[in-house]
């Protein structure tokens, strides 16, 4: 190599910690490398539930290795495991809490004590929800792509939750009032279990990752 190119070479490298000072960015690999331990991947996706106050409630991350977080007066971590048999909900360290299992229409969330809580069959357009051994659905998710209509049997509306024009959800009462919202819409029929009053809310929110897993995005 020529002398010229040689001096060339050492001067760009001395002027590269210069440029990066410059913007700020004055390299340290002690402060890079800690920055990676910690960055989430780029695969993780947050779905957040806020409430009427703006207020978090609960986070999902339904990638990989989903989990859902519940913030209330004490933050709870709940993870999913796949066995061979079923599919169980645990609280992060701790004993299985609930196990879903397949069925022709759906799935049937059961308690630790083999009690069954819910029984959801779902379609395209259509989610029925049961609880436990009842043979009247206790509410209905009619699901259109931008929708979804919660109704209790006969045909009374509880609520909606519809996406918006920014891509979030917004979950509305019967009387049209706002109860909770979600920057994202990855399936509207997601929602629906917020509107259901009856439902435990580790068990709701359960429901709702379910829902999401096997009904896609709508």
């Amino acid at each position: 190599m020529k002398t010229s190119a040689i001096l060339r070479l050492i001067a760009a490298a001395l002027a590269l910690p210069l440029l990066l000072t410059a913007c700020g960015e004055a390299p340290d690999p002690r402060v890079e490398e800690a920055e990676t331990v910690v960055a989430p991947p780029a695969t993780v996706d947050l779905i957040q539930i806020r409430d009427a106050s703006n207020e978090v409630t609960a986070v999902f991350k339904l990638e990989t290795r989903p989990l859902i977080i519940l913030r209330g007066a004490e933050r709870q971590v709940f993870v999913r495991r796949q066995t061979k048999k079923d599919i169980r909900w645990f609280e992060r360290g701790g004993e299985a809490l609930l196990l879903v299992e397949k069925t022709e229409t759906g799935f049937r969330l059961r308690r630790p004590s083999s009690e069954v809580a819910w029984r959801l069959s779902l379609n395209k357009r259509r989610i029925t929800g049961f609880r436990g051994s009842e043979k009247e659905p206790a509410f209905v998710l009619r699901t259109r792509k931008q929708m979804v209509r919660v109704a209790s049997p006969p045909n009374q509306t509880i609520g909606r939750a519809t996406i918006n024009k920014s891509g979030g959800t917004q979950i509305v009462n019967a009387a049209g009032e706002l109860v909770f919202r979600s920057p994202k819409a990855p399936s509207v029929a997601m929602f629906g279990p917020l509107l259901i009053p009856v439902i435990d809310p580790l068990e709701r929110h359960v429901l709702m990752a379910e829902i999401l897993l096997r009904h896609g995005t709508k």
